[in-house]
């Protein structure tokens, strides 16, 4: 184990100061209306009789993250015809009289009609883009210099939810082309009709969702303008109608799926009079809805509305088809921006690939991946999003009548209170002088309240031990710790120790120097003569004895020699202890503020036998063919020692060329390994299928 790993091992969580997290407030409406944009975070959103939040244009998206979502039949989450976006708008008339093409985004817009038609606009974005629908083109008005503007885009919606019941309307919809019937003008002139807007884009990740009978999920293309013939007959033009905006993205990850009957993506339709003569535009195409069975779970983080303990999340993916593995990314932004040049991968392993990320910060975050087949294709019909909360640092210890750990009190009543972020409300702890006292889950007291009462025993310093536990049952290693001063302060000005030292490495032929300890000299504050204290902790018991030190020193030193011999003792190798200087004056005594504090001693591992690699030869070359497919390719070394029996791992390390080993993306043949057995195994099929896409 590393020096610094066992270093962490010991350590044991201050409560001095700690930065507050304020959990989101509900969201709860009836019979009212809000409009927002941006991101915002809801423990429970509830619209009831006629409410609706429309998003707002100034960016035309909104993401909702809550615990749990309710939309009664009367109500919705409105993004219609907003979004001035014209990466896909559809082409303005060409013509005199002519209509304008429906806005395109996750199909082609349609058309509009004219003696020259014009085109509808293209497809952009995917399931997972999160992009807003485009405008429709502009429809003329002859022999004048107005036109009629095309229909806005739709908006774009994601909600991350642990439950959804929804018996309203959540949508995206394109705006209707505009045209004479709708916006006037001179009726002497012909009127060509605007193209519709494209519907928007909805995104709904929602572990538990349920659809009720009458809801809607919509980013349906809006209509074309209608065409319209003006008083003024003898003139030769014809009218054109506009193109319908093709429909939006719909994607859905839940674990039950949604039927068809509560989708539409339809595209809008193109305008048409049938009781003139009109070159009518055409109809967007429909739009894309995606279904996702959930293609990512996490055994550590389950409920994406709570937080965890666990700062190093774990994941299951599971895409369905030929998948090689998986682009990825880990951000506080739930949009994937997941590309093949920048983020990193994944190999696929089976049906079920696990991912343990590296340790995190609190906060909320996305895990964003697209899975990718063996040519390196994105697979984006399988891309997912999944959202998890982490809150390690969220626990706050406080008292109402001990509120400082550097103060005395003269109560022997503490009074308790602790709080953390949902999804942590489980406790265990040790209240006493004993600072270093470790819970012990099922045996030590828990905590069924946030607030209790703790009673001293008679003045002194009192610690309180509590380890944590999340939703998933995950505790802390070792327990936060804070401290209580009851009585009347000893007659000495808070101190502080040096943590200068964390690990300690002695061999047993030397060199040997001096292991020096060291705090921040105190004073007596009635001028009488006092001494220095130091207690040792649990294996340091053993390695040192309890020491003696004049008031006029602020360290004391140790022979590195007479601690090696005192490690003789100890089994094994390390010892893990804690030291923690006092002040003392007859029967007054006052330890360090931030003591007692970890270090870690080492003795220096025995020189490692030889060994060799067994297999394959050296300089082998290898021709993977039908014969070799199904089989594996092995590198196996003779197993090795130390002189003391220590426990070995192996790091197994690979260098080539032409940068296919240890690089970042997706396509390398091997990696960098540490393992404990001696052989290190691998399909010849994978590694066929990565060089064929080479």
């Amino acid at each position: 184990m590393k020096y610094k790993a066992l270093f962490n091992l010991l350590k044991i969580r201050f409560l001095f100061f700690f930065p507050i997290l304020i959990y989101s407030e509900d969201l709860i409406l009836n019979n009212q209306t809000v409009t927002l944009d941006g991101a915002h975070n809801y423990g429970i959103i509830s619209l009831h009789n006629n409410s609706i939040i429309y998003v707002d244009s100034t960016t035309s998206k909104l993401i909702l993250y809550c615990d749990s979502l309710f939309v009664d039949s009367t109500s919705g989450i409105i993004a219609d015809n907003i979004s001035l976006n014209q990466i896909s708008m559809g082409s303005n008339f060409t013509d005199v009289g002519a209509g304008g093409a429906g806005g395109g985004y996750a199909n082609l817009g349609g058309d509009g009609g004219g003696d020259v038609g014009s085109s509808g606009g293209i497809i952009t974005g995917h399931l997972d883009s999160l992009s807003t629908g485009s405008m429709g083109g502009a429809g003329d008005i002859q022999l004048t210099a107005d036109d009629h503007i095309g229909g806005k885009g739709g908006g774009a919606i994601m909600i991350v939810s642990y439950s959804a019941e929804i018996f309203g309307t959540i949508s995206a919809n394109g705006g209707s082309g505009n045209d004479y019937f709708t916006s006037g003008g001179t009726n002497i002139w012909d009127h060509g009709g605007s193209g519709g807007g494209s519907g928007g884009h909805i995104i709904l990740n929602i572990l538990h969702l349920e659809m009720y009978s009458g809801s809607i999920i919509s980013a349906k293309g809006g209509n074309g303008g209608i065409p319209y013939e003006g008083d003024n007959e003898g003139e030769p033009v014809i009218p054109g109608g506009g193109g319908g905006g093709s429909g939006g993205y719909i994607t859905i990850s839940s674990l039950a799926g949604v039927a068809p009957e509560f989708i539409d993506v339809l595209g809008g339709v193109g305008g048409d009079n049938l009781s003139i003569s009109c070159h009518p535009g055409q109809n967007g195409l429909s739009g894309m809805y995606n279904y996702k069975n959930l293609s990512i779970t996490s055994s550590s983080h389950p409920d994406p509305s709570i937080f965890y303990l666990n700062n190093v999340p774990v994941f299951q993916l599971a895409a369905s088809g030929q998948i090689s593995g998986y682009f990825y990314e880990v951000s506080n932004s739930p949009e994937n921006n997941v590309t093949l040049a920048e983020s990193q991968a994944i190999p696929s392993n089976n049906e079920i690939t696990m991912y343990e990320h590296d340790s995190l910060d609190d906060g909320t975050w996305y895990l964003h991946i697209i899975p990718y087949s063996s040519n390196g294709t994105f697979q984006e019909n399988w891309a997912g999003t999944y959202q998890f909360r982490i809150g390690r640092n969220s626990v706050m210890i406080e008292s109402q009548t001990h509120p400082d750990s550097s103060e005395w009190y003269p109560g022997q009543t503490i009074v308790l209170d602790i709080s953390a972020l949902p999804g942590i409300s489980k406790y265990h702890y040790e209240f006493g002088k004993n600072p270093l006292i470790i819970p012990q889950i099922g045996i030590s007291n828990q905590l069924v309240v946030n607030s209790w009462i703790e009673f001293a025993s008679g003045s002194g310093e009192y610690f309180l031990n509590i380890v944590p536990e999340d939703s998933v049952g995950y505790v802390f290693d070792q327990p936060i710790r804070k401290r209580f001063n009851v009585g009347s302060q000893p007659p000495f000005n808070n101190f502080f120790q040096n943590p200068t030292v964390d690990t300690l490495i002695l061999s047993s032929t030397g060199p040997y120097d001096n292991f020096v300890l060291n705090w921040v000299n105190t004073q007596n504050t009635n001028g009488d003569s006092f001494s220095y204290f130091i207690e040792s902790f649990l294996d340091f018991e053993t390695v040192f004895s309890d020491t003696l030190i004049s008031s006029n020193q602020d360290s004391a030193s140790y022979n590195e020699s007479q601690i090696y011999q005192g490690m003789l003792g100890v089994d094994g190798d390390t010892v893990l202890g804690y030291w923690w200087v006092h002040a003392l004056s007859g029967q007054d005594s006052m330890g360090a503020l931030n003591g007692p504090l970890p270090f870690v001693i080492m003795k220096e591992p025995y020189p490692i036998q030889p060994f060799y690699l067994v297999e394959p030869l050296d300089s082998a070359a290898i021709l993977i063919d039908h014969l070799l497919i199904e089989d594996t390719l092995k590198f196996g070394w003779e197993m090795t020692e130390t002189d003391n029996n220590l426990p070995l791992n192996y790091k197994f390390m690979f260098s080539d060329t032409l940068g296919y080993v240890n690089n970042d993306s997706a396509f390398h043949l091997f990696m960098d390994t540490i393992l404990s057995e001696t052989e290190l195994v691998f399909n010849y099929l994978s590694i066929y299928n990565l060089m064929d896409s080479l």
